[in-house]
């Protein structure tokens, strides 16, 4: 199981966050609370790019805890004005559901949405 890799980007006004081929419980979990420290620390709204497209999550779990803190953590709420999910076309379509949410199978693509609504953001 590797390390969760999560970097700002300036140009994207995004957190990109990369996952390891393999995911535990723990490693998830300390991230988020890393994650949401480090949102605590920057002012503003950011988007927030999140790359599983290789992931191989230990459990059912990961994906619940994930769920979890996109939905129902304050924090992220308040910071987080879009999101780019890149995951493999198996587990999901691309597709674009709003300004604020949207799907892509290929990295490129997703940092390629996240550039046009930081230019167009009325956030």
């Amino acid at each position: 199981m590797g390390r969760i890799h999560t970097v700002y980007r300036p140009d994207l006004k995004s957190y990109v966050v990369s996952l390891p081929s393999g995911v535990s419980h723990g490693a998830l979990k300390k991230w988020s609370r890393e994650f949401i420290q480090g949102l605590q620390l920057r002012p503003g709204k950011a988007g927030l790019l999140l790359n599983t497209g290789n992931h191989d999550f230990e459990s059912i779990d990961c994906l619940k805890l994930l769920k979890d803190l996109f939905v129902k953590d304050s924090a992220i709420k308040k910071r987080i004005n879009r999101v780019a999910f890149v995951q493999p076309i198996q587990y999901r379509n691309p597709e674009v559901i709003s300004d604020s949410e949207a799907y892509f199978s290929a990295e490129q693509k997703a940092i390629e949405w996240l550039k046009l609504t930081y230019r167009n953001a009325h956030f």
